[in-house]
């Protein structure tokens, strides 16, 4: 396992201790931030579906790419697609095999799909 890969685990407002405490005896990487609703994690081990089964977190994301916020205004499309730009497909779909095996979509059916050789993310 490379140690590229980089989690936002995401909770309920206040939960953000527990998700971290919960988060450190699995041994998945370093806890690099915690902030509003989240938890930000760099992994440093092999993971494993460990990750996907933190009972205090409500979702658990692969970073594609990060930035500063770019706002809501029509002003800010280019900055983001700059920052979507910037997102390595291939990568991240080799992470979500790692942690889910080559499935064709996630369990619960919703989520991103990530298209092998694209220059795209594809919302399902």
């Amino acid at each position: 396992m490379r140690d590229d890969a980089h989690f936002v685990a995401r909770c309920a407002r206040g939960l953000e201790p527990q998700l971290a405490a919960e988060l450190l005896p699995r041994e998945l990487g370093s806890i690099t931030a915690i902030g509003h609703r989240s938890v930000y994690v760099r992994a440093w081990r092999p993971y494993d579906t460990g990750v996907t089964g933190l009972r205090t977190a409500d979702d658990v994301f692969l970073l594609a790419a990060r930035g500063r916020d770019v706002g809501p205004r029509r002003s800010a499309v280019p900055a983001l697609t700059k920052l979507a730009g910037g997102a390595d497909p291939d990568r991240l779909l080799d992470h979500r095999n790692t942690l889910l095996g080559n499935t064709v979509d996630p369990p619960g059916g919703g989520g991103i799909r990530i298209i092998p050789g694209a220059a795209e993310l594809q919302q399902v």
